[in-house]
């Protein structure tokens, strides 16, 4: 995506690159300033997102991100974070099918899905497994933000949540999303999951067909 535009992020109505808008809202999310990405999603009439730094099990609608909260404080125990290794799908069967598992990319300014969860694939119509999180089929600015969350969670070490309603039309899905790192034994965040819920209006997890995807 190319282009030039003013710096100010309450003027971003697409004219700014992704990188930079997604290296703006990094460093804003990382400072914990979420004024402006939500005046930005306002603007656009795309439905302006909730965000919260380390979210309790109680801040979460979904009851899978509600379990994967505690879920996430129980396999880090003592730790700033949980290992890499500790993740099993065993553990998170509450959960499967709304986590997607993603690395950071060689240069760093994106992310790979190395899981994709069948229900979220289900919801956007199709399965990103082995693909960058820059290429989800929805609107740009929401794929800037999820690029954007990923490398401040990173940076912060710390969970986010995300929760962001539909632009208003009918029949619009509700999302929340908690971004949770997790360390690769050496201190640094190696993976990060991503537990990523559409809703009903109601915050009823919807587990859609999974064989409507496309590849």
């Amino acid at each position: 995506m190319q282009g030039r535009g003013e710096s100010s992020t309450n003027r971003d109505t697409g004219e700014m690159s992704a990188a930079r808008r997604r290296a703006l809202w990094c460093r804003t999310l990382v400072d914990g300033r979420t004024d402006a990405i939500r005046a930005a999603f306002a603007t656009l009439g795309v439905g302006v997102p909730d965000l919260r730094w380390t979210p309790a099990a109680s801040d979460c609608v979904a009851e899978p991100n509600r379990f994967f909260v505690d879920h996430w404080n129980d396999l880090r125990g003592g730790r700033d974070l949980p290992l890499r290794r500790a993740l099993d799908p065993v553990g998170l069967r509450p959960a499967l099918g709304f986590v997607n598992l993603v690395e950071a990319t060689d240069d760093g300014v994106d992310f790979m899905y190395r899981v994709f969860g069948s229900f979220v694939g289900a919801a956007i119509g199709r399965d990103m497994t082995g693909r960058l999180v820059s290429e989800a089929p929805v609107d740009r600015h929401i794929v800037d933000l999820s690029v954007a969350a990923c490398l401040a969670v990173g940076l912060r070490r710390a969970p986010l949540l995300i929760r962001r309603a539909g632009a208003g039309e009918p029949g619009a899905l509700r999302w929340e999303r908690v971004f949770f790192p997790f360390d690769a034994g050496d201190g640094c965040v190696a993976q990060l999951a991503i537990c990523a819920v559409p809703m009903d209006d109601t915050g009823r997890a919807l587990r859609l067909d999974p064989f409507q995807t496309d590849r």
